[in-house]
């Protein structure tokens, strides 16, 4: 066992083996030797020369120390670093230095009695691999990111096949590991710039990994892969660098080892293969695309940028609860999302979610899915384009908590079911359904709304309307409203505020109106401009009204409003119907009488009208001008105005 030292004289050159190459002492001193051999300590230093060392035969010693050298390694060669003995180098494995061309593989072995030993790379990049078989004994590998030691650089692969190697830092294009030896790394920062699959480890018996950082750096057009699977514990995992490559990320873990995503690559897309992750973040200036169709569980925050794209498809579901973060925010920026969003915590029912920035997908069915969790904010717009909105809790679990302080620009549906939820101005293409639970409508919003229901005998909810809001009912169809059910069985009670009710379709279609008995504060009906003819709207239940206004007018047409048989409405205020405009309201029911009453003092105008099955209630209150009397009417006086007129349809 001997230090040799490699010396040519003139600074020439020669191959590793090329005799009459090395000497006991440094500058060709101390006698000439034999090239070192697995037993010998190989030195290459400033006295060298800067001639350029080869490696052109496969090598091995005990370990290599180029430090000061000014010259050039080079070759392609197996360097195999045996580490028998560390009496002549201070535990030192390697260290590089010089001009470094050598891209052949580096080979580490440990015999069964040895221990640790330090790589010291001295920030020269290895542009090859670096093969760690340590057999027997554990060894541990040290390459500290102090004064004396640097990082473990390499640009090719890191492979270990037996022991552990740590390091404050590893530079590697990729790392593997596929056998079943005891075998692991535990490093604070591991950059990874290679392409294709840049962790390897098919076999998953004795293996650990523990990484604080992973950066991956690839500036290529070459798609790489990220795949993690049981024994591995990684912090945070950055997507870095350039190209118009595709990342794909596989995260095969146990519940408490997903890391978290931090995205900064600029050019290209990237996609998850996997089911969970913590964070998602998105730096500004990073264009990537965020692609793919797997469902994503996230037990964190996500955060999206101005300079990204989205194009995945599956939904995102939050389910900080699981984990134990009952916290979380998503920040969308005004992103189009064509997948889903999901709020289901698995009956933990104690997920609240935050949704900054407006809300945009295409997504169609449930495009907002909440099933389990505590409460959601969205504190910007709603926009589904092609989805709706399905709110549905466990009873026996949780009651949700739900604003859209924003509102809602477009949804098809919107469904309640166990769910406290605050509505911001909103457009519901198709059905609002309040099936159990409390719906508020912020105050001074406007809803535009087909069809609204929420009618049950065994249900419990309630409806606040709101303060200065309007509801515009939209529908052509019957039962645009529906509350007919609930009120008599003491399950459902509605709060009028000062709400608006307009019922606004122009198509000419037969609506219906079910209030159930219900308390209301204004109902206006606005049906004409567009249609020519004659339009039907219905009202069913005895309910009551603040105000009841109808501002229908029909070109050459008439508008009739029909009530229930045997049913009463109540009016506080106002009954403004009729006009004068040549266009006859006809006011009836089909079978037998309805009633109307005025409960507040005050008259009632009612110009150019048709009557029949009325009864008012309130003698000399009720005024009929221009009108006709269809029959079995009481209550009403015909054509003769009150000595005192006051404002249209009050006294």
């Amino acid at each position: 066992m001997a230090v040799k030292y490699w010396y040519r004289p003139g600074n020439g050159s020669s191959n590793f083996n090329t005799a009459g190459s090395w000497f006991f002492g440094p500058g060709g001193t101390g006698g000439g030797t034999t090239t070192p051999n697995l037993n010998d300590d190989a030195v290459i230093n400033a006295a060298s020369g800067s001639g350029t060392l080869t490696l052109t035969a496969n090598t091995t010693v005990n370990s290599i120390n180029f430090t000061g050298f000014t010259g050039t390694f080079a070759g392609t060669s197996t360097l195999s670093i045996s580490m028998s003995s560390n009496a002549n180098n201070n535990n030192f494995a390697l260290i590089l230095g010089g001009n470094h061309t050598y891209s052949g593989n580096i080979n580490f072995s440990y015999p069964s009695t040895n221990f640790g030993a330090d790589i010291n790379c001295n920030g020269i990049f290895h542009k090859g691999n670096m093969t760690f078989p340590l057999t027997g004994v554990l060894g541990d590998w040290y390459g500290y990111n102090n004064f004396t030691y640097e990082p473990i650089r390499l640009t090719g692969a890191l492979i270990i096949t037996y022991g552990y190697v740590y390091s404050d830092e590893i530079y590697s294009g990729t790392i593997s590991s596929s056998n079943s030896n005891q075998r692991g790394v535990s490093v604070f920062n591991l950059y990874l710039s290679g392409s294709g699959a840049l962790i390897t480890q098919s076999t998953q018996t004795n293996i650990y990994w523990d990484v604080t950082n992973v950066y991956l750096t690839n500036t290529t057009a070459t798609a790489k892969s990220f795949s993690i699977d049981r024994a591995t514990y990684i912090t945070n995992l950055y997507l870095q660098g350039s190209g118009a490559s595709l990342t794909t990320f596989t995260f095969a873990l146990n519940l408490f080892d997903y890391p978290n995503v931090i995205i900064s690559k600029t050019g290209g897309s990237f996609s998850f293969s996997t089911s969970y992750i913590l964070d998602l973040i998105f730096i500004e200036g990073s264009t990537i695309t965020w692609a793919g169709v797997s469902t994503i569980n996230v037990y964190r925050d996500v955060t999206l940028c101005n300079s990204m794209n989205i194009s995945t498809s599956n939904p995102l579901t939050f389910a900080g609860a699981v984990y134990g973060i009952t916290y979380q925010t998503l920040t969308t920026f005004g992103k189009t999302f064509t997948g889903a969003l999901s709020i289901n915590d698995n009956a933990y029912s104690q997920t609240n979610l935050t949704v900054n920035g407006n809300y945009i997908s295409t997504a169609g069915g449930s495009a907002i899915s909440i099933t389990s969790g505590s409460g959601v904010i969205f504190n910007n717009a709603v926009q589904l384009i092609n989805g709706g909105i399905n709110i549905s809790g466990l009873a026996s679990v949780s009651f949700f908590d739900i604003r859209f302080f924003g509102g809602i620009i477009s949804a098809t549906n919107l469904s309640i079911t166990e769910a406290y939820v605050e509505l911001g101005s909103s457009t519901i293409t198709g059905t609002l359904t309040l099936t159990t639970g409390s719906l508020l409508f912020l105050p001074n919003s406007v809803h535009n709304i087909n069809i609204f229901t929420s009618s049950s005998s065994i249900n419990v909810r309630s409806l606040d309307l709101g303060i200065n809001t309007t509801i515009n009912l939209t529908g052509n169809t019957t039962n645009i409203w529906n509350t007919s059910q609930g009120l008599s069985q003491g399950v459902f009670y509605i709060v009028p505020g000062t709400s608006t009710i307009n019922i606004v379709d122009q198509t000419g279609a037969a609506v219906s109106f079910q209030g159930g008995g219900n308390d209301f504060y204004n109902l206006n009906i606005n049906r004409g401009n567009v249609v020519i003819g004659g339009v039907q709207t219905t009202f069913s239940g005895s309910n009551f009204f603040r105000n009841f206004k109808d501002s229908t007018v029909i070109p050459g047409g008439s508008h009739t409003i029909l009530f229930s048989s045997g049913t009463t409405t109540y009016i506080y205020d106002t009954f403004q119907v009729g006009n004068n405009n040549n266009n006859t309201t006809y006011i009836y029911s089909t079978g037998s009488a309805f009633y109307l009453q005025k409960v507040n003092p005050g008259l009632v105008i009612c110009p150019n009208v048709y009557l029949q099955n009325s009864n008012a209630l309130n003698s000399n209150t009720w005024y009929a001008i221009q009108s006709a009397d269809g029959g079995l009417n009481s209550g009403w006086i015909f054509n003769t105005p009150p000595r005192r007129l006051g404002s249209l349809g009050a006294g």
